[in-house]
Parts: structure tokens; C-alpha cells; sequence
């Protein structure tokens, strides 16, 4: 269960629930009242999530008469008219209360409603022993053990603290409470207390995030009986906490107040979503202090975070706000469900069976499914909420690229949470044998990986690559999968508790498994893992600025079988690794095929400056030329040369902030800032400010030389325009750098944005959509790719594959 409270109250002594929120159902606004016993304690607040103007923020107002009982429309009416005569005060504190029942969508969703501000109950049966096994149908990916409650525990307070950081406040607070003190003997109650007390202190006993828990004194209740003390000591304890979280206080504008209930009574009338415009005109015409457009984003920013709302602020999704988050658990229920919740007849077992068995579902059967009484609701916004699940990635659309034409949507889904079909550990051994594959671990920094970002890690992967498909068989499985990359290699990923294991496999042994291949693969599923990370991390921190931006770190497998941190072998000496504790070496090119070579100063004969010609240097720098030169400077160089260049401490902050997982488009645009921010630029300013810095003036000298085109490439094939399948194959090796690949191609900036905006962080579609309009382009062939591929020291592998002599 969870408890949020928004903290709009900095004068508070009365706590009423806003919305007791089940996925069965949604109770009215000021259903319970709380007093609690205890008198209001003002704290210190921190600084809020987005920072509001003073001119916002409202001062203290009175309220002369208690609305508690009120219906919306009531305090609607007379909160506008105090707010006009200038004598409004907050006199409650809205508090939503979310409970799941345990329910199997909750594992895939419970990002959306893990916040900071929240409080977290942890119910669990205390008549059963800790360490029993448990009868639950429920499958938890990544956790080996058999079920148990110590085992379920443990998950969701690792899954809690993950989503919102592990702060030295010690909050969000996660409340325990073991129900079922009925089953028990009243004699016995105390024993049982004292017993899980021990157990849980024995659980947690060196867990970082314990500072967070309350359990002892244990709250041990028997919920069948309304007059169970202990019962209201649950309250009491929710309230407690509510009182002394950091954000108990914060102030909050007073021209929210009418939007938000005027929001409150659509959702009284059973409404759930409203479409952007709506909003605007209600805003407009029916608050007593409208919000300009920059003040309206701010409201449904923290709106959003609050849970008040869900609004993605994203292209197709943000037209729309769902302003009764209910409607968006009864979406979910419709597909991610046990058997027991799914509806009756022959359909729809058809649809359930092939959900399960093989994780795939049509755009017809999740309609036909919405047309049931309870959910034809959605149906007016049922494109809507499809775009919603493909964007949590509980649904990942099958595309086969026809590379030929543009690329076709087959009309079904994959729900990788709803696959419950275990993979093979023979057949696991099969695959990734010494001789054939090549592993490398990403291990997370948390004790694990939250089920929700281990979906999404996974629906993240079926969007970059096929799933290989084995006697008509899709290779997908619980927690496991194997994709196809190209003709001989194959990808399989393994999902461990705080681990995920990716092996590249070749037909033909490992020997032959191509560098840039295994370099790209890494990078796109690394560039993946951080943004589904920093989106899901956001979602429940303070802050941006905490979010960790590296949340793993790499181990590789040594030849030995065992795993060596990759720091350790990154500059290790000589051309093999010696395993002190089975004194057997492994050969470090295999070992550090995933990652990037630096990239290889090229050396001319001729002096410094001596290419440079005053001519050239009075002309206007191209895109490619300051590519080219800032793939020559290390990170703070390019940084110290923008600041020479007057770039500005926020343009350059700004600029980290997007691209700090893509090194060489970071230093590029630095230098690109500066160019389209100036009408009167020269290579000579950019000579000028490189000698200043003291960096050699000889990488401005190479951006002038003209290099031949590799040998080993025939001759006739360089001026024909590349073939579709040699594109289709080179998409596997450019990794990271298709950015800078855009540029080689004389990509004007804008339009390499609108494809990085279109392909989110799905490298490998971003490289797709570039060589598919280049290709359309006049004079593209293959000698000025190889061109832009020889300048990358990317994707020469696979040019010598189709088109050596």
C-alpha cells in the first residue's frame, strides 16, 4: 500500500484521506476523517522539485468555516469566492492512498506510484512463519529462491528504495504490518510478535536502507475486526510520519487550488481523462487566477508526481491528461492479469493461452477485450491508451523491416511480463558455450534490479533487436531471451537478481565474432539501461541532479569462467590476462571486444600549420570539419575551448545534461553552439582559441588532408549506390556513433534531432532511419560512406564483408 500526501498545507491540524484507491474501487473525497491526537509540527522543508516564483506561492489565508464534508462543487464555490476576497487558508491535507491487494499488475506498474513524498505499508500474513513457503501464483523475475514472505519483503523494500533514493532523511518511511493475529491464539500474539520482530531485524540487519523501516514495535493486527486497537494505531503511525516528512509544509501556489478542483470534479463525474485543450480552456474560463503556458506545465509537473495526474509530456501522449489514475490500473488489469481475473469463453482463453504461453497478443484481442462492461470505457481513448502501454513498454510493438520499402507494423504485441515460461538451463549451456560466445555482466549497484525496470530493460531490447525464432518458436522466456543480430550472431540475455548477462554468440566460435558488432551491442543496450534507469529513478527522487548516471558497472568472463571488473583490465599491460587463481591467461582482445578503441592519431609528414592556408581559415567551419575536431579533443579540452569561445556555463551544463552518454556528440555540439550562435565564425577564431588553450594546433592541419579511400575495396563497387542488405547488416556495427555518422553524411543538425527525438534511445533505429534517407539521397554511394566510416574507424569490418576485391 502506499500513502501520498502533496504537503500543499503549511498550516495543517486536519488529515483527510482525499481518495482511498483500489484497483476495484475509487472512494469519494473526504469518505474518512482524521484527527490525529498529536498536535502539527511545522518542519524545515527542502528545496521543492521545480522551483516556483515567489510571486506563486501563497501567503497565509483564513478559512472561517470548516469544508470538511463538503462536495466538491461546494468548495469549489466558496474557495473561489475566498480566494477572490483574498481569505483563503488550507485547513486539510489531501492524502491518496493506493492499494494494490498484491495484485500481479502492480509489479510491472509500481514505478508509476513510487514516489518520495510517499509513506509505504508492507501487509503480510504474520500467522505464517517468515521462511515458509508461500502458495502465490505470482512470479517475481530475476529471484530464484522459492517464495516466502522474508523473500517478498526484501523485494519490495529493495524496489521502494530503488525508485526513490536511499536518503540519509531516512525517508520514504516503509511502514510493516502483519495481518491475520486472528488465526493466533490470544496468548500466543505477543511470541509471534516478538518472533517476526527478530526476524525482520535479522533480515534487514545490514541492509544500507534500514533507516527507512518501522517495525518495531510491530503493528500486528486482525483486519476483520473494525475495533482492533492496533487498527488504529495504523492510522495514528500514517499520520505521525505524514507530520514529520520533510516535505510536510512545502507551500504550493494558491491559483492551483481552483484547476485542481475543478479536475476533482470531472473525476467526480467519473471522467478520467481530459485532452490537453480541455485543460486549457478550463483554465482559461473557469479558475479565478488562470496559469500562463510555462506556470500550466509546472502544475502538471507536479501534479504528475504528486499522483494526482498522469501526464507524459512526450509526442502522442502529451494531448492527453489522465486525471483519475485509477483508469490507467483498469487498463492494465485488462492484459496483465491472472487467469482467475480473465474474462470467460473460447476467445478469449484462446487469447490468454498464447498471452502466456508466448507473451503475444493482437490489437483486435486487447479491443475485443475493452468491449467487457467493465472496460468499454477505454474504448473512446483506446489508441490512446495503446500508445501509454507501448510507452511503459508493457507492450512492445513487432516490426519487420522490409528493406525495400518502409517499415511495416505487424498489428500484434509483446507483453514480456505476462511470459511465465521458464528457459531451459541445458539448452542456456547449449548456447553460450565456452567456444561459441563472449559474456559480458552489467552488475547494478542496487541489492536488485526492480521487476519494473527489468521489463522494460527487456521490451527495450525487443525494440533494438528481432527475437530469434528456433522451429517457428519465438526465443522468449521468463527473465531470458535470445535475438538475432545478423546471419551469424545471436544475442541471448539473462536477467539475474541485480545482473543482467548478455552473451554474443557466433555460429562458427567465438574467434569470429566481429568487433564493432559486440562494441555496438553493448552500447545500445547500455544507452538503453540508462535512460529506462533515469526516467523510472525520476519518477520517486527529490531531484534530477541525484540520479545516478552510471548504474552499473561491467564485468567480463575470463576464459577461466571467471568474472574480472573491467577497470582491472582496462589499461591492463601486455596482450593477455592472467587468472591468479587458476593461472590461466586470457587473451585481452576478447575480453575488451565490447568497448571502444581509442581511436588512433592519424600522422602526416607535413609541419604544424604548414596545410593551413589563410584563405581556408577565413571561411565559415562545416558541421563535418568541427565533427572531425572534436573527436581529436578529449572531453575537457573541447570544454575549455568552448569557454574560450564565450559559450556559456548554462549552454554547456544544458548540453551535458542531454548528451553526458554520448561523449563525442557532447563536444561537438559544444563547438556547434558556439558556430550557430555567432553570425562571424572562422576556422581562424577556432585556430586562435586552440592555441590559446595549448592544444596542438596540428588537429586543425588534419581536418585538411585528403585521405584515400582503404585498399581492399574493388574499385568498381566504391560509385555504385550500397546495397540494401549491406545497410540493413551495417546497422549492427555503428553503435553510439550514429550521431556522428549523421554528420559524416552532411545531416543537417535539426534533422538529426527530430530522428534522435523519434527513436528515443533506440540506437539502432536511429542508424536505420539515417541511412534510409540518405540512401534516397543524390550522389549516395558507397565511397562516401566508406568515407564517413573510415573518418568514424566504425563499420569497415562489414564493408570489407561485401565489397573487398
Amino acid at each position: 500500500m502506499s500513502v501520498n500526501y502533496s504537503g500543499i498545507a503549511p498550516d495543517t491540524t486536519t488529515i483527510y484521506e482525499r481518495s482511498g484507491r483500489t484497483a476495484n474501487k475509487y472512494a469519494t473525497d473526504c469518505e474518512i476523517v482524521y484527527e490525529p491526537e498529536q498536535k502539527k509540527r511545522r518542519l524545515a522543508t527542502d528545496e521543492p522539485d521545480v522551483r516556483l516564483e515567489s510571486s506563486q506561492v501563497s501567503d497565509k489565508r483564513h478559512v472561517p468555516y470548516n469544508m470538511i464534508g463538503a462536495t466538491h462543487s461546494q468548495m469549489y464555490n466558496r474557495i473561489k469566492e475566498m480566494l477572490q476576497n483574498g481569505k483563503y487558508e488550507e485547513k486539510i491535507a489531501p492524502v491518496d492512498i493506493w492499494d494494490f491487494g498484491g495484485q500481479d499488475v502492480y509489479y510491472v506498474t509500481h514505478q508509476l506510484f513510487i514516489c518520495y513524498r510517499g509513506t509505504f505499508i508492507l501487509v503480510f500474513d504474520g500467522s505464517k512463519q517468515m521462511n515458509d513457503r508461500l502458495d502465490v501464483k505470482s512470479y517475481l523475475p530475476g529471484v530464484s529462491e522459492y517464495p516466502t514472505t522474508s523473500v517478498y519483503l526484501l523485494h519490495w523494500v529493495n524496489s521502494i528504495l530503488t525508485y526513490c533514493k536511499n536518503t540519509k532523511d531516512g525517508y520514504p518511511k516503509i511502514l510493516f504490518v502483519a495481518t491475520h493475529k486472528d488465526l493466533l491464539h490470544k496468548h500466543s500474539v505477543e511470541n509471534r510478535r516478538r518472533e517476526i520482530t527478530r526476524s525482520l531485524e535479522i533480515l534487514f540487519e545490514n541492509h544500507s536502507g534500514r533507516h527507512h523501516l518501522i517495525f518495531n514495535p510491530l503493528i500486528f493486527v486482525n483486519a476483520t475486526d473494525k475495533s482492533d486497537r492496533e487498527m488504529r494505531m495504523v492510522k495514528d503511525q500514517i499520520v505521525s510520519i505524514a507530520f514529520s516528512h520533510p516535505k510536510w509544509g512545502e507551500q504550493m501556489p494558491v491559483a492551483w487550488i481552483t484547476l485542481e478542483l475543478q479536475i476533482a470534479l470531472r473525476v467526480e463525474k467519473d471522467e478520467f481523462v481530459l485532452t490537453k485543450d480541455a485543460l486549457i480552456a478550463i483554465n482559461t474560463h473557469e479558475t479565478s487566477v488562470p496559469l500562463n503556458e510555462q506556470a500550466l506545465e509546472t502544475f502538471l509537473k507536479i501534479q504528475n508526481s504528486l499522483g494526482k495526474i498522469i501526464y507524459f509530456n512526450v509526442k502522442k501522449l502529451n494531448k492527453y491528461i489522465i486525471i483519475n489514475p485509477l483508469c490507467l490500473i483498469q487498463v492494465l488489469k485488462s492484459i496483465v492479469t491472472i487467469r482467475e481475473h480473465w474474462p470467460s469463453g473460447p476467445n478469449f482463453s484462446r487469447t490468454l493461452l498464447e498471452l502466456s504461453s508466448k507473451g503475444i497478443i493482437s490489437k483486435e484481442n486487447i479491443f475485443q477485450i475493452w468491449q467487457q462492461p467493465e472496460f468499454s470505457n477505454l474504448l473512446p481513448y483506446k489508441d490512446f491508451m495503446i500508445e501509454i502501454l507501448c510507452h511503459l513498454d508493457i507492450l512492445v510493438e513487432q516490426k519487420r523491416y522490409d528493406i525495400d520499402t518502409d517499415d511495416q507494423v505487424i498489428e500484434r504485441y509483446l507483453v514480456p511480463s505476462m511470459i511465465t515460461t521458464p528457459c531451459k538451463s541445458e539448452w542456456i549451456l547449449e548456447l553460450t558455450s565456452e567456444e561459441k560466445s563472449l559474456c559480458l555482466i552489467y552488475n547494478f549497484e542496487e541489492d536488485i534490479i526492480p521487476t519494473g525496470l527489468s521489463y522494460r530493460i527487456l521490451s527495450s531490447c525487443l525494440c533494438i533487436w528481432d527475437l530469434k525464432t528456433i522451429r517457428t518458436h519465438l526465443q522468449l522466456f521468463a527473465g531470458c531471451a535470445l535475438f538475432r543480430i545478423n546471419q551469424n550472431h545471436d544475442l541471448m540475455l539473462i536477467l539475474k537478481k541485480n545482473k543482467i548477462a548478455i552473451y554474443l554468440v557466433h555460429a562458427f566460435g567465438k574467434s569470429n565474432i566481429v568487433r564493432d558488432v559486440a562494441t555496438s551491442t553493448q552500447e545500445c543496450l547500455s544507452v538503453s539501461i540508462k535512460k529506462i534507469s533515469n526516467i523510472l529513478n525520476s519518477a520517486g527522487r527529490t531531484s534530477t541532479s541525484e540520479m545516478n548516471d552510471m548504474p552499473f558497472t561491467f564485468q567480463v568472463k575470463a576464459s577461466c569462467g571467471c568474472y574480472v571488473d573491467y577497470v582491472t583490465i582496462q589499461n591492463a599491460p601486455g596482450d593477455f590476462w592472467q587468472c591468479s587463481e587458476h593461472t590461466t591467461s586470457t587473451d585481452l582482445k576478447q575480453m575488451t571486444i565490447w568497448f571502444a578503441k581509442e581511436r588512433t592519431e592519424d600522422i602526416y609528414t607535413c609541419r604544424h600549420g604548414q596545410v593551413l592556408k589563410d584563405a581556408d581559415l577565413q571561411k565559415r567551419p562545416t558541421n563535418k570539419q568541427l565533427a572531425q575536431l572534436s573527436r581529436r579533443l578529449s572531453k575537457d579540452s573541447c570544454k575549455e575551448l568552448a569557454i574560450h569561445l564565450k559559450v556559456s556555463e548554462d549552454t554547456i551544463q544544458s548540453i551535458w545534461d542531454e548528451y553526458k552518454h554520448h561523449v563525442d556528440d557532447y563536444k561537438f555540439m559544444l563547438l556547434w553552439k558556439w558556430k550557430v550562435n555567432n553570425r562571424h565564425t572562422s576556422l581562424q577564431d577556432l585556430l586562435t582559441a586552440i592555441r590559446c588553450i595549448d592544444e596542438d594546433d596540428h588537429k586543425m592541419c588534419q581536418m585538411f588532408i585528403q585521405e584515400n579511400c582503404p585498399r581492399g575495396i574493388a574499385e568498381t563497387a566504391l560509385n555504385e549506390i550500397p546495397k540494401a542488405t549491406f545497410l540493413e547488416d551495417l546497422i549492427n556495427h555503428i553503435g553510439i556513433e550514429t550521431f556522428q555518422l549523421a554528420i559524416e553524411l552532411d545531416f543537417d543538425i535539426p534533422d538529426i534531432e527530430i530522428i534522435r527525438f523519434e527513436s528515443d534511445c533506440n540506437l539502432r533505429s536511429q542508424t536505420r532511419k539515417i541511412l534510409k534517407r540518405w540512401i534516397c539521397r543524390d550522389g549516395a554511394s558507397v565511397r562516401s560512406l566508406v568515407e564517413a566510416l573510415n573518418h568514424l574507424q566504425r563499420g569497415m569490418d562489414c564493408v570489407y564483408k561485401h565489397y573487398s576485391e
